[in-house]
């Protein structure tokens, strides 16, 4: 099972993420004096994650970091086979907090550009809606993101392409960037809704026979 709890700060979320039941499998090399050998281990655990997940938009992409994540393993059990017994005593001491490094060392630098390609993805091939039987393109580009403990402000650069109204034309407005609020809410500017009319009214989605 995986808990994950994100709450807004200034400039950043808190990230808290527990993973119950974690197993992996290793094969150990090992060299003491003159003993030395090979043979594989078994660790299960469970681990807590907290880190700040701070956000960025800019150049038309949301970039995301953790910079300092904690890895915390809890109920932390070792299986070796076949070791002498002060190597496997050592082992046991150093393989925990080893762990826990490799797994911040991983969090931090092959996280960001995951998340980075999934929000990439979502924001720029959203599905194509339907509006007055006409498909509308929409490409979001990200160009100020805002967060605070009230809550998160993104602004973006919309463009909506009627399917069959590229000869379009409209006004635009200057737009006013709202600020940060509390509640869930979508602020459209004026220039969007007259680039949707007047895709629509090029595509002839208003003509009715």
């Amino acid at each position: 099972a995986i808990e994950v709890g994100l709450v807004p700060t200034t400039n950043a979320l808190e990230l808290a993420v527990r993973v119950d039941n974690l197993e992996a499998k290793l094969d150990v090399h090992y060299r003491a004096a003159c003993i030395g050998g090979s043979t594989s281990m078994s660790v299960r655990t469970r681990a807590r994650l907290t880190s700040e997940l701070r956000v960025s938009a800019g150049s038309g992409r949301i970039r995301t970091a953790f910079p300092s994540p904690d890895v915390t393993l809890e109920d932390f059990q070792v299986q070796l086979a076949g070791m002498p017994g002060v190597v496997e005593s050592m082992l046991k001491r150093v393989t925990r907090p080893a762990v826990e490094i490799a797994l911040a060392q991983l969090i931090s630098s092959k996280l960001p550009p995951l998340v980075d390609a999934q929000l990439s993805a979502l924001l720029t091939r959203p599905p194509l809606p339907q509006v007055l039987g006409r498909e509308v393109e929409v490409v979001v580009t990200p160009s100020w993101l805002e967060l605070a403990p009230a809550g998160i402000a993104m602004v973006a650069d919309v463009k909506l392409a009627v399917r069959g109204g590229a000869a379009g034309r409209y006004a635009t407005t200057r737009s006013i960037v709202p600020v940060p609020a509390g509640d869930a809410a979508v602020w459209v500017s004026a220039s969007s809704v007259n680039q949707l009319f007047a895709g629509l009214w090029a595509a002839k989605a208003f003509d009715r026979t």
